[in-house]
């Protein structure tokens, strides 16, 4: 970036998701139906009148899905995230579902398990909800 006699650089790295199971998240948001359009994430931030929508692309065929919400300390919170693998523009991809409405403002990770007959990963992702 220019301006004038001043200038600026910067450099960073991008690298794609070193999963081997899954790739990496793409991140949505929408009203609480489920049939409500889907808009892309630009920040991790979620009102909780909304739902967070989050995507992975499955890379090899999964015998095991789970997906768990965490607290801000790492502990498992009885929430239920709705969890399901479909197509989407010719991929497979897991897609879960978490309702917001229920959770006080705060820090949270959805955590989720994929796996193979022979390998497991996991994969977190944290969001915040907000007012």
């Amino acid at each position: 970036v220019r301006s004038g006699s001043e200038s600026l650089e910067d450099r960073g790295e991008i690298r794609p998701a070193s999963g081997q199971i899954v790739g990496g998240p793409l991140l949505f948001r929408g009203t609480a139906p489920a049939s409500s359009a889907l808009r892309p994430v630009a920040d991790y931030q979620y009102r909780r009148t909304e739902r967070a929508h989050i995507e992975w692309p499955v890379l090899v065929p999964l015998v095991r899905r789970e997906a768990r919400l965490l607290g801000r300390n790492g502990q498992p919170l009885a929430m239920p995230i709705t969890l399901t693998e479909r197509p989407s523009d010719g991929r497979t991809v897991l897609a879960a579902d978490l309702n917001l409405a229920p959770l006080t403002e705060g820090d949270y990770v959805i955590e989720l398990t994929a796996g193979t007959a022979a390998a497991n990963e996991q994969h977190r992702v944290a969001v915040r909800v907000v007012r």
